[in-house]
């Protein structure tokens, strides 16, 4: 519940991010690929507090081995966000005649969200594999494999927003 909690307030504060977003490209549509990219992440945020509450539901109903694929799962999921916010920060720093180190950076860690939602991939077949040999009943099963989806398409969203963000490092300020 704890975390459900936390994962709203944090999902209401990128919604409102995304509003601000929206406010700012009327103003200034040269903007427009940002308003893209913050609803990219905002996706993932919207998915990553879905499963926080279902989370809270499948500590209640869980049964023993029938969560570690899912925690592997997570745990993805938790390292392409952590690359999504180093793809960020380095973001700000790639310029034009900057430091080749910048953008090698940036560009690493682009790939790195790509590399792990292909993990994310992989592991959302292993959990659906397991999830259909372990869960004990249909609300179980329903739960884990609503659990799975949230946490692949928070990772498929981080990606989206990476490539957004790629893009527009690539095509508009080393290329410009």
């Amino acid at each position: 519940a704890k975390l459900a909690k936390r994962a709203r307030r944090w999902e209401h504060e990128a919604d409102q991010f995304v509003a601000g977003t929206v406010l700012s490209v009327r103003r200034h549509p040269e903007l427009k690929p940002f308003q893209e990219l913050i609803k990219a992440a905002d996706d993932a945020a919207d998915q990553l507090e879905e499963v926080a509450f279902l989370l809270g539901l499948f500590e209640s109903a869980a049964e023993p081995g029938t969560w570690e694929n899912l925690q592997q799962l997570s745990s993805i999921v938790a390292e392409t966000t952590q690359e999504w916010v180093k793809a960020v920060g380095h973001a700000q720093h790639v310029q034009r005649h900057g430091s080749r180190g910048d953008a090698d950076d940036f560009l690493t860690a682009i790939a790195r969200v790509a590399e792990l939602e292909h993990d994310a991939d992989d592991m959302e077949r292993t959990v659906t594999a397991s999830a259909m040999k372990k869960a004990t009943d249909f609300r179980q099963l329903r739960l884990l494999l609503d659990i799975r989806q949230g946490l692949g398409k928070a990772s498929d969203s981080l990606k989206r927003a990476s490539l957004i963000l790629r893009d527009h490092v690539v095509g508009d300020v080393l290329a410009a």
